[in-house]
Protein backbone atom coordinates (compact mmCIF):
# COMPACT_ATOMS: atom_id res chain seq x y z
CA UNK A 1 0.00 0.00 0.00
CA UNK A 2 3.06 2.89 0.64
CA UNK A 3 4.13 2.04 -2.45
CA UNK A 4 0.92 2.48 -4.46
CA UNK A 5 0.53 5.81 -2.41
CA UNK A 6 3.70 6.94 -2.78
CA UNK A 7 3.56 6.13 -6.93
CA UNK A 8 0.34 7.96 -6.71
CA UNK A 9 1.15 11.28 -4.83
CA UNK A 10 4.92 11.41 -6.88
CA UNK A 11 2.20 11.06 -10.04
CA UNK A 12 0.32 14.17 -8.63
CA UNK A 13 3.37 16.49 -7.96
CA UNK A 14 5.13 15.35 -11.09
CA UNK A 15 1.76 16.44 -13.16
CA UNK A 16 1.95 19.57 -11.58
CA UNK A 17 5.80 20.16 -12.06
CA UNK A 18 5.53 19.13 -15.72
CA UNK A 19 2.63 21.98 -15.96
CA UNK A 20 4.58 24.40 -14.48
CA UNK A 21 7.80 23.66 -16.46
CA UNK A 22 6.38 23.08 -19.78
CA UNK A 23 2.95 25.19 -20.00
CA UNK A 24 2.61 28.64 -21.07
CA UNK A 25 2.16 30.92 -17.70
CA UNK A 26 -0.15 33.23 -19.63
CA UNK A 27 -2.66 31.55 -22.06
CA UNK A 28 -3.32 34.91 -23.66
CA UNK A 29 -2.11 38.60 -22.40
CA UNK A 30 -3.74 39.21 -19.91
CA UNK A 31 -4.95 36.10 -18.20
CA UNK A 32 -3.10 33.46 -16.14
CA UNK A 33 -3.36 29.70 -17.26
CA UNK A 34 -5.03 27.49 -14.70
CA UNK A 35 -4.85 23.96 -14.20
CA UNK A 36 -6.47 21.55 -11.52
CA UNK A 37 -6.89 18.28 -10.56
CA UNK A 38 -5.80 14.36 -10.25
CA UNK A 39 -5.87 13.19 -13.73
CA UNK A 40 -1.87 13.21 -13.76
CA UNK A 41 -1.87 10.90 -10.57
CA UNK A 42 -4.13 8.64 -12.62
CA UNK A 43 -1.70 8.51 -15.69
CA UNK A 44 1.29 7.64 -13.12
CA UNK A 45 -0.42 4.55 -12.10
CA UNK A 46 -0.63 3.68 -15.36
CA UNK A 47 2.52 4.47 -16.07
CA UNK A 48 3.69 2.49 -13.49
CA UNK A 49 1.47 -0.41 -14.02
CA UNK A 50 3.07 -0.61 -17.44
CA UNK A 51 6.91 -0.71 -15.87
CA UNK A 52 5.44 -3.01 -13.53
CA UNK A 53 4.24 -5.64 -16.36
CA UNK A 54 7.35 -5.21 -18.02
CA UNK A 55 9.48 -6.42 -15.34
CA UNK A 56 6.74 -8.97 -14.60
CA UNK A 57 7.87 -9.79 -18.48
CA UNK A 58 4.07 -9.51 -19.34
CA UNK A 59 2.64 -7.75 -22.57
CA UNK A 60 2.05 -4.49 -21.88
CA UNK A 61 0.33 -3.73 -24.74
CA UNK A 62 -3.02 -3.26 -23.11
CA UNK A 63 -2.24 -0.48 -20.69
CA UNK A 64 -0.30 0.85 -23.32
CA UNK A 65 -3.37 1.01 -25.55
CA UNK A 66 -5.42 2.69 -22.96
CA UNK A 67 -2.28 5.40 -22.00
CA UNK A 68 -2.23 6.04 -25.75
CA UNK A 69 -5.88 6.71 -26.29
CA UNK A 70 -6.24 9.03 -23.21
CA UNK A 71 -3.20 10.90 -24.71
CA UNK A 72 -4.91 10.93 -28.03
CA UNK A 73 -8.14 12.65 -25.98
CA UNK A 74 -6.10 14.68 -23.71
CA UNK A 75 -4.32 16.66 -26.72
CA UNK A 76 -7.64 16.50 -29.22
CA UNK A 77 -10.04 18.23 -27.11
CA UNK A 78 -9.91 21.93 -25.35
CA UNK A 79 -9.44 22.55 -21.61
CA UNK A 80 -7.66 19.27 -20.62
CA UNK A 81 -3.88 19.68 -19.73
CA UNK A 82 -1.68 17.24 -21.37
CA UNK A 83 1.46 18.47 -19.71
CA UNK A 84 -0.09 17.33 -16.32
CA UNK A 85 -0.79 14.07 -17.70
CA UNK A 86 2.52 13.73 -19.47
CA UNK A 87 3.99 15.09 -16.32
CA UNK A 88 1.94 12.39 -14.20
CA UNK A 89 2.64 9.55 -16.55
CA UNK A 90 6.26 9.86 -16.85
CA UNK A 91 6.85 10.93 -12.54
CA UNK A 92 4.56 7.52 -11.99
CA UNK A 93 6.99 5.28 -14.59
CA UNK A 94 10.01 6.62 -13.04
CA UNK A 95 8.82 5.95 -9.58
CA UNK A 96 7.94 2.40 -10.68
CA UNK A 97 11.31 2.05 -11.89
CA UNK A 98 12.50 3.19 -8.57
CA UNK A 99 11.01 0.78 -6.94
CA UNK A 100 11.55 -3.01 -9.37
CA UNK A 101 14.36 -1.65 -10.70
CA UNK A 102 16.96 0.19 -9.10
CA UNK A 103 17.40 -2.62 -6.36
CA UNK A 104 18.32 -4.75 -9.03
CA UNK A 105 20.84 -2.14 -10.77
CA UNK A 106 22.89 -1.36 -7.86
CA UNK A 107 23.39 -4.85 -6.80
CA UNK A 108 20.96 -5.78 -3.87
CA UNK A 109 21.27 -9.53 -5.27
CA UNK A 110 18.66 -11.38 -3.16
CA UNK A 111 18.78 -9.71 0.11
CA UNK A 112 15.37 -8.72 0.57
CA UNK A 113 16.09 -5.98 2.74
CA UNK A 114 18.73 -4.60 1.05
CA UNK A 115 16.58 -4.10 -2.12
CA UNK A 116 13.55 -2.65 -0.29
CA UNK A 117 16.14 -0.22 1.41
CA UNK A 118 16.82 0.86 -2.52
CA UNK A 119 13.86 0.91 -3.64
CA UNK A 120 12.77 3.31 -0.64
CA UNK A 121 15.79 5.47 -1.23
CA UNK A 122 15.52 5.41 -5.08
CA UNK A 123 11.67 6.75 -4.48
CA UNK A 124 13.33 9.22 -2.48
CA UNK A 125 15.32 10.39 -5.23
CA UNK A 126 13.05 11.19 -7.98
CA UNK A 127 10.69 12.59 -5.89
CA UNK A 128 13.20 15.25 -5.04
CA UNK A 129 14.17 15.88 -8.39
CA UNK A 130 9.99 16.27 -9.32
CA UNK A 131 9.67 18.89 -5.71
CA UNK A 132 13.20 20.33 -7.07
CA UNK A 133 11.52 20.98 -10.50
CA UNK A 134 8.41 22.17 -9.06
CA UNK A 135 10.44 25.02 -6.88
CA UNK A 136 12.82 26.21 -9.91
CA UNK A 137 9.99 26.86 -11.46
CA UNK A 138 7.94 28.72 -8.68
CA UNK A 139 11.65 30.82 -8.29
CA UNK A 140 11.36 31.56 -12.02
CA UNK A 141 7.78 32.43 -11.83
CA UNK A 142 8.07 34.70 -8.88
CA UNK A 143 10.90 36.46 -10.78
CA UNK A 144 8.88 36.50 -13.90
CA UNK A 145 6.07 38.36 -12.23
CA UNK A 146 8.00 40.61 -10.08
CA UNK A 147 6.80 39.21 -7.05
CA UNK A 148 9.58 38.97 -3.92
Amino acid sequence: RSRYVGIYLVSLLGGSASVMAFQPVFSSLTALSWTAGASGAIFGIMGAQAVLLLRLRRSPVPIISVIAINVIISISLPGISFWGHAGGLVAGAATAAAFLYAPQWLGAGENRVKAVRIGWIAFGAVTVVTLGVIVLRVVQLREQLGIS
